[in-house]
């Protein structure tokens, strides 16, 4: 970005907003991920309810990957010249919102994640 993009409000609070996001989503995705290791150990025998829950989990981690790939190509996406000029902080906006939707899904199964990795373990 420009020295005028960054000097922006607009711009600057869609950057903290993205970057907030995103290291959400990163942290959330190691959670997750350790998690599920942890229920798939072969000395976990897990009932028929937390097998189900565990497939949840991969399908969850599974469409944070979607999600993060799409974002990706987004970005690599160019605009349209004409409406390129302010449209990368709303850009931004966008995929913080997708990427908080997506941190709030995980956020909902980490109450289950704890209680069940860390008695079961």
């Amino acid at each position: 970005m420009n020295n005028n993009e960054t000097a922006n409000p607009e711009a600057e609070f869609a950057i903290h907003e993205w970057m907030q996001a995103t290291l959400e989503f990163q942290q959330n995705y190691y959670q997750l991920e350790a998690a599920i290791e942890r229920c798939q150990t072969p000395s976990l025998k897990l009932a028929k309810a937390q097998s189900e829950k565990l497939k949840k989990l991969n399908d969850l981690q599974d469409n944070m990957g979607d999600v993060l790939v799409t974002l990706l190509v987004d970005f690599d996406t160019p605009l349209l010249a004409s409406a390129q000029k302010g449209a990368k902080h709303e850009q931004l906006l966008l995929h913080a919102r997708v990427i908080r939707d997506i941190n709030q899904q995980v956020m909902n199964e980490l109450p289950w994640l704890t209680n069940n990795t860390v008695a079961t373990a």
